[in-house]
């Protein structure tokens, strides 16, 4: 039986959360802005088969990570010896800047018990890339925590997949490879005791759970999960200006916010980089891959 984390146990998740929070989650907001002769261009329109590799590389630093600075962090802790796992479509384990970083993981959707260090649909390698994509030569893009592990958990793939339960298993998977944070980029707008379990024993077992507030706003702003269950760190986006993304979520469970419009990150298959925001919609839009952050699930 779990047991509930004593005061040290809590600052350690604190410690864990400071770092790496800002990093996961909400297809994460790090993105464009930058003093590019070229703009990084968008992420293109799929709607079927894998994503292409990405169009060019990012040269200068995007706006977010000008904005957070990691680099100010590094000299104390760069994510090493944290597991992140990332709840998603899989990553791309042989992308340049991930190589080495990301570990087999676990396919939950194909079959099951699969590895998922690949990812067609390219979404789990753009959100990878924000947390740990490693400093590289030629490019000013590089995640917040870069000495982090990545354990890819497929559960979806395409923004059209994915369900509660399976979330919820991947949850469970992540707590029993020894997971310190848990990313999940997706939500649900209907409450499931499968999912409310499985984020209890997590939180319970000292994992952070950080979720997309989710990016229905305009669509009545519903309450999503798991970022609404106890514990979680629910996270919203904001611009380049500090504003709030006028997709993004809001509620009392919001925890806090961070980039989110106009996203850098990684693309499968080759080095390179596209840009992203975090709003959702029924299908990729050539304006904004992959905009399946906070994606609805079903119940």
């Amino acid at each position: 039986m779990n047991r509930r984390p004593d005061a040290g146990a809590r600052a350690s998740r604190a410690r864990r959360g400071a770092l790496l929070a800002v990093a996961v989650l909400l297809c994460p907001q790090l993105a464009v802005g930058t003093a590019s002769a070229q703009e990084v261009p968008p992420v293109p329109t799929v709607d079927s088969g894998c994503l292409p590799p990405p169009a060019m590389v990012e040269e200068s630093v995007p706006w977010a990570q000008r904005r957070m600075l990691p680099r100010r962090v590094w000299e104390l802790t760069r994510g090493e010896g944290v597991t992140v796992a990332v709840i998603d479509s899989g990553v791309d384990g042989a992308v340049p800047q991930l190589e080495g970083v990301v570990l087999p993981g676990v396919d939950l959707v194909n079959g099951g018990g699969g590895s998922a260090d690949d990812d067609c649909y390219g979404h789990g390698t753009f959100v990878a890339g924000i947390i740990a994509a490693q400093p590289a030569e030629g490019t000013g893009f590089a995640g917040i925590a870069p000495g982090a592990r990545i354990l890819p958990l497929r559960n979806a793939n395409s923004q059209n997949d994915g369900s509660a339960p399976v979330m919820a298993q991947a949850i469970h998977r992540a707590v029993d490879e020894g997971a310190g944070v848990i990313n999940i980029s997706a939500s649900t707008t209907y409450p499931n005791e499968e999912l409310r379990a499985a984020v209890e024993r997590a939180t319970t077992s000292d994992v952070l759970v950080v979720a997309s507030a989710a990016n229905n706003a305009q669509e009545g702003n519903p309450t999503s999960y798991p970022a609404a269950y106890p514990g979680v760190l629910a996270v919203g986006a904001i611009d380049a200006q500090g504003e709030r993304g006028e997709f993004s979520q809001t509620g009392e469970f919001v925890s806090l916010v961070a980039p989110g419009v106009d996203v850098v990150s990684l693309g499968p298959a080759a080095p390179g980089t596209g840009r992203a925001a975090g709003r959702a919609t029924r299908r990729p839009s050539s304006a904004g891959w992959p905009r399946w952050c906070g994606r609805g699930t079903r119940s």
